[in-house]
C-alpha cells in the first residue's frame, strides 16, 4: 500500500516537472514573439518614414517639373512667334524681289547696248582714221551683228587694195588678237551655242558671266 502511494507521488512529481518545463518553454516562445513583434513594428515604422520622405521628394520634384514645363512652354511660344514673324518678313522680301529681275534685266540690256554702241563707234572712228591716213577706199558691208530687232550695228571692212593697207590691217589684227572684241564675243557665243556647248563652258571659255550668256541667247531669240 505504501509503495502504491509512493508511486503515485513520484508520477505526480514527474508530471508537475514536465508541466513546469513546458510552461517555461511556452513563456520563452511568448517572449521571442514579443521581441519579434517589436522588431517588426520598428521596421514598419522606418518603412513608413522612408515612404513619407519619398512622397515629399516626389512632390518637390513634380513642382520642379511643372515649373520647367511652364518655362519651356513659354519659350516655345516665343520661338513660334519669332518664326512666324521671320516667315512673314521673308515672304514680303520674296514678293518685293519678284519685281527686281525685270528692272535689272532692262538695265543690264541697256548697259550692254550702250557698250556695244560705244565699242562700234570707237572701231568706226579708228577705222576711218586709218583709212584717211592711208587713203584706202572704204567698203560698208551688210550688218554683221544684230542684237535686237530695233538695234542693228554695222561693221566696217576695208578693202585691201595696197600693200600699205594690208600692213595696217596686219598690225591692227595683231593688237586685237589678245582681247576678243565685244561683237566677236557675242558672235562667238551664238556660234558655240549652235555647236551644242553648254552655257557654263561658254562662259568659262570666253571669260563671261553665265547671266550674260543667258541674256544674249534670250535677246537673240527675239
Amino acid at each position: 500500500m505504501n509503495q502504491f502511494y509512493v508511486s503515485l507521488i513520484f508520477i505526480g512529481i514527474v508530471i508537475i516537472s514536465i508541466s513546469l518545463i513546458l510552461i517555461l518553454l511556452d513563456k520563452n516562445k511568448a517572449f521571442s514573439f514579443v521581441k519579434n513583434y517589436e522588431k517588426k513594428k520598428q521596421e514598419l515604422v522606418e518603412i513608413i518614414y522612408d515612404a513619407e520622405q519619398m512622397i515629399e521628394e516626389l512632390n518637390k520634384f513634380s513642382d520642379y517639373v511643372v515649373t520647367q514645363m511652364d518655362f519651356k512652354n513659354e519659350e516655345l511660344s516665343l520661338n513660334l512667334r519669332k518664326a512666324h514673324e521671320e516667315i512673314k518678313t521673308m515672304t514680303l522680301r520674296s514678293q518685293n524681289n519678284c519685281r527686281m529681275p525685270e528692272e535689272v534685266k532692262t538695265a543690264y540690256e541697256t548697259e550692254i547696248f550702250e557698250d556695244i554702241k560705244a565699242q562700234k563707234n570707237m572701231q568706226v572712228r579708228q577705222d576711218i582714221a586709218v583709212n584717211e591716213n592711208y587713203k584706202a577706199p572704204v567698203i560698208i558691208p551688210e550688218p554683221l551683228f544684230k542684237l535686237n530687232s530695233d538695234i542693228e550695228i554695222e561693221n566696217i571692212n576695208f578693202a585691201k587694195n595696197s600693200s600699205n593697207t594690208a600692213g595696217v590691217f596686219k598690225s591692227q589684227n595683231a593688237r586685237t588678237d589678245k582681247v576678243i572684241p565685244i561683237n566677236n564675243k557675242y558672235n562667238e557665243v551664238l556660234r558655240l551655242t549652235k555647236l551644242g556647248m553648254a552655257e557654263v563652258d561658254i562662259a568659262r571659255r570666253l571669260n563671261m558671266g553665265k547671266g550674260e550668256i543667258q541674256l544674249i541667247l534670250e535677246l537673240n531669240k527675239k
